[in-house]
Formats: C-alpha cells, sequence, structure tokens
C-alpha cells in the first residue's frame, strides 16, 4: 500500500460584499457622471393595497381549483 496520504484540499471561503458609505457615493457618483439616472420611487398605500388584493384573489382562485 502507498505511503502517501492526499491531503485535502480547502475550499476558499467566499467573502460577502459588504460597502461602506464612501464606496456607496463613489459608484453613485461614477454612475450619473457616465449618464445614469436616479428616480425616486415612493410607495403608494392603495396600489399596495390593491395589489395585496389582488394577490389574494389570484391565490384563492388557485387553491379552489
Amino acid at each position: 500500500m502507498s505511503q502517501w496520504r492526499r491531503g485535502r484540499r480547502s475550499k476558499k471561503k467566499s467573502v460577502s460584499f459588504n460597502p461602506n458609505r464612501k464606496y456607496i457615493n463613489s459608484a453613485v457618483d461614477e454612475y450619473l457622471k457616465n449618464g445614469g439616472k436616479i428616480t425616486r420611487i415612493e410607495m403608494d398605500d392603495e396600489a399596495y393595497q390593491a395589489f395585496i388584493k389582488m394577490r389574494d384573489a389570484a391565490a384563492d382562485e388557485f387553491l379552489r381549483g
């Protein structure tokens, strides 16, 4: 029998992306400088309630068969 043992190869752990405020600000500045546009989206309570009712109705119809 062989006396050589193969060692296990260690898996590299992936590093999670955790940007700080400075990184975000520089990314936004670069995006705007290259012609990007940022639009603010605000939640509308009436539209949200209508969406929830629609989802619930679709789920009910599906469950009823």
